[in-house]
């Protein structure tokens, strides 16, 4: 089965803004069965040498299907997107613009509030980009 390793608890200042949550709402929306292993971040579960045996970034998420171990939310989901047959398109040229949205959504997130807000300004529309892309279904 497989197993995705999450937090089972974190800082209140990070609750709503993990990266795993990515992968848990995509899990739900395909609708594939999975075990959440929830790590402890403020009790340092991240840095032990089992968990690092998995990701020696000491980062989550990650996951292990079966032996397949990815550790990047982004990857993961393409994965996860691909096995399942869903919620990205299998036809090459939809399947690069997809994987290009994750990919920026992926960079947005790991920069800061006002840094985030400076890159949606300048690049004049994130969401007329997912807006096209979904009109060329």
């Amino acid at each position: 089965m497989l197993k995705v390793y999450g937090f089972g608890r974190v800082n209140s200042a990070a609750r709503g803004h993990t990266r795993d949550l990515r992968v848990l709402w995509a899990l739900e929306e395909m609708q594939m069965p999975f075990e959440l292993i929830g790590m402890d971040h403020p009790a340092h579960e991240l840095n032990t040498d089992a968990y690092r045996k998995l990701n020696p970034f000491e980062q989550l998420p990650a996951i292990d299907d079966d032996g397949v171990v990815l550790t990047e939310s982004a990857a993961i989901l393409i994965y996860l997107a691909k096995k399942a047959d869903k919620l990205i398109p299998s036809d090459q040229p939809f399947f690069a613009s997809s994987r290009e949205l994750v990919s920026r959504s992926a960079f947005e997130t790991t920069l800061c509030r006002v840094r985030l807000r400076m890159f949606r300004r300048s690049c004049g529309g994130i969401h007329s980009q997912k807006r096209s892309f979904a009109s060329r279904r």
